[in-house]
């Protein structure tokens, strides 16, 4: 079985990450049962029950945690960004404060808005071809192609 990506990620790594999944899950105001199943599997990996603690309140509170630059090589920062992207268009849609908090989250990253906003386009691409891709299974079993 292949590790997750917040496995992976030192101690110190693991909590920034899970402060930026509350912050990125409460962006908009709403919090779905999608956002929340990507809450629940990176504090699995929290050791320190405070911190787990910090992180839910933050969710219950709907806050939107200010995050600090975090040093880490840039493919590890990537990665980063890419699995928050998922978890940002996770809902099916994503909002101008989810966008603005991505954004924010890049840049504690290392990166710049334009990079942020392109990992952000990947998964709004993503999302429109996870649609179609359902349309046309649905289309199939429709016109019992298959």
């Amino acid at each position: 079985m292949a590790q997750s990506l917040v496995e992976l990620l030192p101690p110190k790594v693991k909590v920034w990450f899970a402060h930026a999944v509350a912050g990125l899950i409460t962006a908009d105001g709403v919090v779905t049962e999608s956002e929340l199943v990507f809450l629940r599997e990176t504090i699995n990996f929290l050791e320190n029950v405070d911190e787990i603690n910090q992180v839910v309140g933050e969710v219950k509170n709907k806050e939107r945690p200010v995050l600090q630059t975090i040093n880490t090589d840039s493919n590890t920062a990537a990665m980063i960004l890419i699995h928050l992207a998922s978890i940002a268009i996770a809902d099916g849609s994503i909002d101008q404060a989810e966008v603005d908090y991505f954004k924010y989250v890049g840049k504690k990253l290392g990166f710049d808005p334009a990079y942020s906003e392109e990992i952000l386009q990947w998964g709004k691409d993503s999302i429109m071809l996870e649609k179609r891709k359902k349309g046309l299974v649905k289309r199939a079993k429709k016109n019992k192609i298959f």
